[in-house]
């Protein structure tokens, strides 16, 4: 028996069509992949800038053969690859690529990540779908809004249809001191709860007046009170109903961090932060000048 498998594929009769019709999640994807391939076995470093270079290369050929009589000091990007180098940046900062501090192996310096994280996550985007894999390096920030008593967002003692409202970027800049917040991380939920939230979205989320004194300490944990709480609940049943919009198999965990708590889970939601600079990590703005700066240079023929 012979089983014949017929691939009808499109063709472009222009390099400009390429880029027009490019998928980005696709594109996004295969560099995740042979990226994770090269990790196994060759220096982080070099896999690290083989992705800068291939973000490069891409913005370049198009910048060469679509948009060569544009400025030459002009960043320009197609618009299907716009987000490539905010992507790129994303995976550079995950726990399968970041590059551990300086300080590691000395005194009192522990690897950022561990290498058990580090496998963990290498091994976990080699089977990520393509939707996953963007999803979970660059996670989607939301503001919870209709929770009472949140300053001048949501006034009045009862609280209205609690609902969660996307935020653009991801990034520190947006998260307001009398805020809750929800970072997306696929696998993972983190419910941001900002300095100055008031006592009525603490009993009416969790059960309790106020942060716990010692929410820095590891074994510290805040659960949302779903099950004495019709606040609590809805803010489940608006997460869970996100998760069954984007059609994750499992269910996400929820985790709660305390704004100010110094606590190891502040710490990882922070790195998540990916528009922010971060310790030894260029913030979205500088690795977007990085690249536009290497895409001149090819240009001039440097």
């Amino acid at each position: 028996m012979v089983r014949v498998h017929n691939l009808q594929l499109p063709t472009a009769a222009a390099v400009s069509g390429v880029f027009r019709f490019a998928d980005m999640e696709a594109i996004y994807a295969y560099l995740t992949k042979q990226a994770v391939w090269q990790a196994w076995s060759e220096p982080l470093p070099r896999v690290r800038d083989g992705i800068t270079r291939a973000t490069v290369e891409m913005l370049y050929q198009y910048r060469h053969t679509c948009a060569s009589s544009s400025p030459p000091g002009q960043l320009i990007l197609p618009e299907s690859l716009k987000l490539l180098p905010l992507y790129a940046l994303a995976l550079l900062k995950s726990d399968a690529l970041r590059l551990n501090p300086p300080e590691a192996g000395r005194a009192q310096g522990l690897p950022d990540p561990t290498a058990d994280t580090r496998a963990a996550a290498l091994h976990t985007f080699l089977s990520a779908s393509e939707k996953e894999l963007v999803h979970s390096t660059y996670p989607r920030l939301h503001e919870l809004v209709g929770l009472g008593g949140q300053g001048g967002r949501d006034s009045g003692a009862e609280a209205r249809a609690v609902r969660l409202v996307r935020i653009n970027g991801c990034s520190a800049e947006s998260l307001a001191g009398d805020g809750v917040f929800v970072l997306d991380g696929w696998s993972t939920l983190y419910v941001y709860v900002g300095r100055d939230v008031g006592r009525e979205v603490w009993l009416g989320l969790f059960g309790r007046e106020g942060p716990p004194a010692d929410a820095h300490e590891a074994g510290c944990e805040v659960v949302l009170a779903v099950e004495s709480s019709d606040m609590a609940g809805k803010v489940m049943e608006a997460l869970m109903e996100m998760c069954a919009m984007d059609g994750r198999g499992a269910r996400p965990a929820v985790r709660v961090v305390v704004a100010g708590s110094g606590s190891a889970l502040e710490g990882h939601l922070v790195k998540m932060l990916v528009d922010d600079r971060q310790k030894n990590h260029q913030s979205y703005v500088e690795y977007l000048c990085l690249v536009h700066k290497q895409i001149q240079n090819r240009l001039a023929g440097r």
